[in-house]
């Protein structure tokens, strides 16, 4: 009996240990600094907008890179894909149809979901789930801000007073905003060549904490999770005992 009280002792030991080794590491994760950089060029006025963005957490061990590029190369990849499948004919279409109007049937029921939960909300508390919305949003946005932003380029609308007005508007808005640009002016000709480089941090608790607070609002939570009325459980047990006697009666008949 001592033995198992024992082993019992250290498995509830080795237990908490590992927990609490769980938590340290949750916790250095959503404390550690997540760094991005984003980079955002217009080559010409008839040249596409081309992006780069490059995020980096956890010391360097985790890395992840988006770019425009990559982004052209996996559409041209499911076209292709696409092609080919119309090509050979692998789509059947009575399979397309019966799975068509299946996936539209629960989509009804879900956006009718989605909207009794709306039902039992007043005003007052239809306005304090806004109020909490735009809080978290702002506070969002303020842990994603970039810590700084650098626009350069060259504009030229054809016109010298709208090329001016435009400048003028970009060097107040970059003063107020506290960016760093540096955009010249073409008086004669159309010309837009933008680079714009942003670069920040965050940490994750910054995000998390306030996206945690928001869930546990009583509002928000019982618009996420509201409670089943009796009678709507009911009704789904009455389907699912149907469903399994019309399987049967199918089954019978094959």
């Amino acid at each position: 009996m001592s033995i198992i009280l024992t082993i019992l002792a250290i498995l509830g030991i080795a237990i908490a240990v590992l927990l609490g080794l769980l938590l340290l590491l949750v916790a250095l994760a959503l404390l550690c600094r997540l760094q991005y950089k984003v980079k955002v060029v217009k080559p010409g006025r008839e040249g596409d907008w081309e992006y780069d963005i490059r995020i980096r957490w956890l010391f360097g061990i985790i890395k992840r890179k988006i770019s425009s590029e990559d982004v052209n190369k996996e559409l041209k990849k499911e076209e292709t894909v696409k092609d080919t499948k119309r090509e050979t004919g692998e789509e059947v279409k009575k399979k397309g149809s019966k799975k068509k109007r299946k996936r539209a049937r629960e989509e009804g029921k879900k956006e009718k979901g989605h909207l009794d939960r709306f039902k039992g909300l007043d005003i007052d508390s239809i306005l304090r789930i806004i109020g909490y919305t735009l809080d978290l949003l702002k506070k969002v946005f303020a842990a994603f801000r970039p810590k700084r932003i650098v626009v350069r380029g060259l504009y030229g609308a054809g016109s010298p007073d709208v090329t001016g007005k435009v400048l003028a508007v970009v060097y107040g808005a970059a003063a107020a905003l506290d960016i760093s640009a540096n955009v010249e002016g073409d008086f004669e000709n159309e010309v837009l060549q933008l680079d714009v480089r942003a670069m920040g941090y965050l940490r994750l608790w910054a995000v998390f904490v306030p996206m945690v607070r928001y869930i546990l609002r009583p509002e928000i939570w019982r618009l996420l999770f509201p409670k089943r009325s009796k009678q709507a459980k009911k009704e789904e047990k009455r389907q699912t005992k149907r469903k399994k006697l019309e399987g049967e009666e199918n089954g019978d008949r094959i």
